[in-house]
């Protein structure tokens, strides 16, 4: 093997490295959130505060959040419907605007928190199927890249346990 080849060899193994730590960090994360869920206060003591505003398209907001990391405060605008019901008629929202782009992400769910977990901002968000259940449960991370999908479980009425989604798929 010559140096320009083994140059090469390294250069990849280096690029790869990052995506597979990535990937293992996602997975241990994933099953840490779905320990916490597995017990009684689930990730409730995580949950960052809200206030509530009046504004006609939004009813909360979440104060002095800095998602993107640039020291200037990011906006969480969450609009709740405030339905009592088990499974509300209308979704509520989360809408993050970074404050380094401009940029506007909004997803829509039925019910929802926000947590601050090891030194980073999720969306803890739940939808009942029916009132026997079960409840499906997503965790969305939210960053300078917007917000996006991170782990997803299905939660048992009757055991009160939550498991990865994927695994419920064929029963």
């Amino acid at each position: 093997m010559n140096l320009l080849s083994l140059q090469v060899f390294i250069m990849m193994i280096l690029m790869l490295l990052p995506m597979s730590l990535l990937a293992q960090d996602k997975s241990s994360l994933c099953n840490e959130f779905q320990h916490h869920l597995n017990q009684r206060l689930g990730l409730h003591s995580y949950v960052v505060e809200e206030q509530e505003i009046q504004r006609e398209d939004f009813n909360f907001i979440v104060p002095n959040i800095d998602v993107d990391g640039d020291k200037i405060k990011d906006e969480v605008l969450l609009f709740r419907t405030g339905s009592a019901s088990i499974i509300a008629p209308d979704d509520s929202s989360v809408t993050l605007i970074l404050s380094s782009t401009g940029k506007r992400f909004t997803v829509e769910m039925q019910r929802f928190y926000i947590i601050f977990y090891k030194l980073k901002y999720y969306i803890v968000a739940s939808n009942w199927s029916s009132e026997q259940g079960p409840i499906f449960v997503d965790i969305k991370s939210m960053s300078r890249s917007g917000i996006q999908q991170l782990c997803s479980y299905k939660c048992g009425l009757k055991d009160g346990s939550c498991g990865p989604r994927q695994a419920y798929k064929d029963k």
